[in-house]
């Protein structure tokens, strides 16, 4: 696991969810720097434009803090991360 963060050695994304979930936005930017590229790549492969797949991660990473709350856990934030970028690719 990569991280970005020196505060969070050693934190798992489970636990960065609980800490951004209680208003902790440094957590919240530690899981997006960690997930990233990943979600660009997925962009990239469905938009086939390097502009429009970072836009979309963009907005993909707004939403997702915009409902950081309804995140419950049943899921790695990964994946429920992810299923944004391609909700936000197909609406484009």
């Amino acid at each position: 696991m990569r991280v970005f963060n020196p505060a969070f050695v050693g934190v798992a994304d489970d636990e960065l969810v609980v800490l951004a979930q209680s208003g902790d936005n440094s957590a919240f930017a530690e899981l997006i720097e960690r997930h990233t590229s990943t979600c660009k790549r997925l962009a990239l492969s469905i938009l086939h434009d390097v502009s429009d797949a970072e836009d979309e991660v963009q907005n993909a990473c707004w939403k997702a803090f915009e409902h950081l709350a309804q995140f419950q856990k049943d899921a790695k934030f990964s994946t429920w991360l992810s299923r944004i970028v391609v909700n936000q690719c197909l609406m484009r």
